[in-house]
């Protein structure tokens, strides 16, 4: 009996175990359950192209596969598609893409300059007077950056996109399996990103060669893979994909009517070789694939602004192949299974146990850690970290900044990546500024400024310009620091200029005043922060002034010993000298020249000037500022009394007008923002404005009733060379206005 129990025993608790098997073999909990819906069923493969701006059509092409259960198993991304193909690889939403793609400030993102607010002080001075774009020198040799934009700040947002994934190599284990095109620039030949960082993968496929610094990874060289492979469809189907969905977004080629200039030309040209490798991708298209050309009308590749509507228009495309696309999709309740492990699960927040700085050649390590605020012991804030980036970047000796997340020992740490500029560390950059009216002025001014810097471990600069036009010359000073924060500095200098001045009597010019200085100087200075800077110092000079044209009764100078104690105290908030938006900039200073130092004439100069930007509903903002300047004995020289006249400084007088021992000026300014005047030019702006100020020779005849009333209007933009503004000016007393047009920074 016995004997035969047992057998059943073992048959009936086999059966039990086979069963149990077979039931966790097709559904263990979770993850069989997840895979069901792959079992019966073609792998489809989604190929994104590149188009830049238009690459956003794919967000709105998403939407509607995820709207009919399209599942996704494998993704490949040229240029801006492996943007969107990789971060919805790493798991994100159309949705959450579409809401991150409407806010990004994209202008602002394509520029990398650092924010101001941000900036060294004397860098903000620097950024005044000169363009963006600068040039090494090395070895005598003028070397040129390997792009326009170094791709800081579209780095920082693409690492922070993808921090969930950031700890994956092996792109095969990402939510869905991702590749990234880009191309090798020594070779030619087509890059296929397979592992490594997903941010720095998605960066080099979009590094448009002469507009991106290209992306070095496992020692190559990497541009745009548009130029080889701009819709990778084999490569989809060479990871597993059966079914291939491909959107080009690529723009079409011009008529040869619509090529007007050089510039049309050659963008024909990348164009056409884009299109070829397009169409041998196309040709590979079988029946059971699914190709969208999303209608894009005249969006071009480099219109960012209009993201919004690129996203809306391949969604409107991608409805009207619903019929096809339905075809595709799996039921719901397995298609919530499949969304349930593609989406990106919540992070737990990263808790920093330890921050390092990479080894820099040039700058001393000590120097980049000053600037991290970010501290062992707290959790990881992306806001926070982004400033600390922004910080070490405004050094200005390094071509971008990254971080990584990285492990030793247990714990996990922040490790800052400061590249520094193949092209330093020396540098040239240029600078001009151009007035011209309806009086028949035209003055410009053109700047050529050499930095040589980091010549000890301090951070020391030596800084010399030559300017050339109405006022030339040549300045040079060594900025030596005397602690590694850079709190107090030193600054010798020398300086030779020679400017022209025109000098009016009533409304009528009646001469031009050439004024020559030789001198030199030395500071002592103090960096409060990066919004202010005080000096003192010493100043000496030789000073030679007289009558160029006209002005017969005007004094004579030669050879004028001029010596001075100078202090100067400033703050500069702004957050744009273009167009500010917020922010307060605001300077104090004194010249006081004494017997006591052997000069010719002794007086005593003392100017305060005010500027606040006050911006609501974001697109409105209001400027209020004054000046003050007064000679406190009244004994200044006829060549360094203050002067008012010119565009927004009383208007509608012509430049240096007014010249007397005391000056008073107020302005009440408003500009609009238009975002969409035009597809080309960024921060364009509107606005006019009253002023109200006069000179007197004496204190006691400073009356309100000798203010003069001017006004103006203007519009004006920023662009690669200096922002450009056209404007009117008009004043009281005065029988016609006066027209403007200016190249160069008013704030």
């Amino acid at each position: 009996m016995k004997n035969s129990i047992c057998p059943k025993i073992l048959i009936i608790f086999a059966w039990i175990s086979f069963f149990m098997a077979t039931a966790l073999s097709v559904c263990p909990l979770t993850e069989a359950s997840n895979k069901e819906d792959t079992l019966n069923r073609p792998k489809i493969g989604l190929v994104l192209g590149g188009g830049g701006a238009r690459g956003a059509a794919h967000v709105g092409v998403l939407k509607v596969l995820e709207e009919y259960n399209v599942p996704i198993d494998y993704v490949v991304g040229t240029s801006m598609g492996s943007i969107v193909g990789g971060l919805y690889a790493a798991g994100m939403s159309p949705q959450e893409m579409e809401a991150i793609f409407n806010l990004v400030p994209w202008n602002d993102l394509f520029s990398d300059r650092p924010p101001e607010v941000l900036l060294p002080f004397r860098h903000k001075e620097d950024n005044q007077r000169l363009m963006a774009f600068e040039l090494g020198v090395k070895d005598g040799k003028i070397v040129l950056p390997k792009g326009f934009i170094p791709g800081q700040k579209l780095g920082f947002l693409l690492q922070k996109l993808t921090l969930n994934v950031a700890d994956i190599d092996n792109f095969d284990e990402l939510p869905i399996p991702f590749r990234a095109v880009s191309a090798d620039l020594a070779t030619g030949e087509a890059v296929v990103h397979d592992h490594g960082s997903l941010n720095e993968a998605m960066r080099a496929s979009m590094s448009i060669p002469g507009v991106f610094t290209p992306i070095e990874i496992d020692g190559r060289v990497l541009v745009d893979g548009g130029i080889v492979n701009n819709v990778p469809i084999e490569i989809a189907r060479q990871i597993g994909a059966d079914v291939i969905i491909a959107i080009d977004v690529g723009t079409p080629l011009s008529k040869v009517e619509d090529l007007k200039d050089m510039l049309d030309v050659t963008m024909q040209m990348i164009g056409i070789l884009t299109q070829k490798n397009v169409d041998n991708s196309i040709a590979q298209l079988t029946e059971k694939d699914l190709f969208i050309r999303p209608e894009l009308g005249d969006i071009g590749s480099a219109n960012f602004v209009r993201i919004p509507e690129a996203i809306e228009l391949g969604e409107k495309t991608a409805r009207q192949f619903v019929d096809k696309i339905k075809r595709y999709g799996i039921s719901s309740a397995d298609y919530k299974m499949y969304l349930a492990r593609q989406r990106a699960k919540e992070m737990k927040p990263i808790i920093i146990n330890f921050v390092k700085v990479k080894e820099t050649s040039r700058v001393h390590p000590k120097k980049i850690i000053g600037k991290i605020k970010t501290k062992a012991g707290e959790k990881l804030d992306m806001e926070k970290l982004q400033n600390d980036l922004n910080r070490v970047y405004a050094i200005g000796d390094f071509e971008t900044v990254d971080f990584k997340i990285v492990g030793k020992e247990g714990e996990k740490g922040l490790l800052i990546d400061a590249k520094e500029k193949e092209w330093g560390p020396n540098y040239l950059r240029f600078g001009i500024n151009l007035t011209s009216n309806s009086t028949g002025d035209s003055e410009y001014t053109i700047l050529a400024d050499y930095r040589m810097t980091q010549l000890n471990a301090l951070g020391a600069e030596w800084r010399t310009v030559g300017q050339f036009g109405e006022e030339s010359g040549i300045f040079s000073e060594f900025y030596q620091p005397l602690n590694m924060q850079e709190y107090f500095f030193v600054a010798p200098r020398i300086t030779y200029k020679s400017r022209l001045e025109d000098v009016y009597k009533n409304d009528d010019r009646i001469a031009e005043y050439r004024v020559d200085y030789l001198g030199g100087g030395f500071d002592l200075g103090i960096n409060f922060s990066s919004f202010a800077e005080g000096r003192v110092g010493l100043r000496r000079a030789t000073l030679d002034a007289k009558p160029e044209a006209g002005g017969i009764d005007l004094p004579e100078f030669k050879n004028i010993q001029e010596g001075a104690i100078v202090a100067k105290l400033k703050y500069d908030q702004l957050d744009n000298h273009t167009f500010p938006k917020t922010g307060i900039k605001t300077r104090i200073g004194l010249f006081a020249s004494d017997e006591d130092l052997g000069v010719d004439f002794a007086y005593e100069n003392l100017e305060f000037t005010f500027l606040k930007a006050t911006t609501f509903k974001k697109k409105h903002t209001l400027i209020t500022s004054f000046e003050i300047g007064t000679s406190l004995d009244e004994n200044t020289p006829f060549y360094d009394q203050f002067t008012l006249g010119g565009f927004l400084s009383l208007s509608g007088l012509g430049r240096g007008q007014l010249r007397g021992q005391h000056k008073g000026l107020g302005q009440l300014l408003y500009y609009y923002r238009l975002d969409k005047a035009f597809d080309l030019i960024s921060n364009f702006h509107i606005g006019g404005g009253v002023e109200a100020g006069n000179v007197w020779d004496d204190r006691d005849d400073i009356e309100l009733g000798d203010v003069i009333l001017s006004g103006t209007v203007f519009a004006g933009f920023d662009n690669f060379i200096a922002p450009l503004y056209a404007g009117y000016g008009w004043a009281e007393g005065t029988s016609e206005g006066i027209f403007y047009l200016f190249l160069g920074k008013m704030f």
